[in-house]
């Protein structure tokens, strides 16, 4: 396996952030054509995959929430961008799909991150999200094609040599 360089830790968070939208916009999808397409968890309209977003159900500035799974949908990009999320649209979906208690826990978490109650994510979190995503994209890459670069590959200890935060 070819050795990358160290990557600093944007540069790290940047590829997780990539890893997870791309799998959640794809969650789910049925070909049509040539396309893959899946609806929008707000607005319910088709979407094409690799035209929408990796809409967030709690800001990504919550990093305890930031690469969850149930935390990250397909959006269409008038929902996400243009209605700031559609978060009343997105709340009926949420709640709909996972339950409440899912999103109770979902917003207490939230109010605890914004209050200082959590702790910042330290660097191997968020290495371990990285081998996690990795492992789901390239899952994902063998039924829809290439989607991430051939260079991405988990790496051992020294995959960032910067100190913690």
């Amino acid at each position: 396996m070819k050795k990358e360089k160290s990557l600093s830790r944007r540069e790290l968070i940047k590829r997780v952030d990539r890893l997870c939208q791309t799998c959640a916009r794809y969650k789910g999808a049925k070909k049509k054509g040539s396309h893959w397409v899946n609806n929008c968890v707000s607005c319910g309209q088709p979407v094409r995959c690799d035209k929408a977003n990796g809409g967030h159900f709690c800001s990504r500035s919550c990093y305890p929430l930031r690469w969850d799974e149930r935390n990250v949908n397909c959006q269409c990009v008038h929902c996400n961008l243009y209605k700031n999320g559609a978060y009343i649209e997105y709340s009926q979906w949420f709640i709909k799909t996972y339950g409440e208690d899912i999103f109770n826990r979902y917003v207490d978490l939230y109010r605890q991150w914004q209050v200082g109650a959590i702790p910042a994510v330290k660097i191997g979190e968020i290495r371990e999200k990285y081998d996690y995503w990795l492992e789901k994209g390239r899952a994902l890459e063998k039924k829809v094609g290439p989607l991430f670069p051939k260079t991405w590959n988990k790496f051992g200890p020294d995959f960032i040599t910067s100190q913690e935060p």
